[in-house]
């Protein structure tokens, strides 16, 4: 439990740029997807059917 609030403060400062203009529209999106346990069916169909789409949509999956 004390990880908690370190992580939070992770994903909230994870994703900040350098880049004081901001992200540049040639960036791909990136999306990370985290899940309980790959192995289970349910998160593997999860995972397929948002690489699906990933691949639509264009944007680049990140599983965790």
């Amino acid at each position: 439990m004390k990880l908690l609030p370190l992580f939070s403060l992770a994903i909230v400062f994870g994703g900040c740029s350098n880049n004081p203009t901001g992200p540049s529209t040639n960036d791909p999106v990136k999306i990370g997807f985290l899940v309980k346990s790959p192995t289970e069916v349910w998160f593997k169909q999860e995972w397929k059917f948002a690489d699906e789409a990933a691949t639509n949509l264009k944007f680049e999956l990140i599983k965790l």
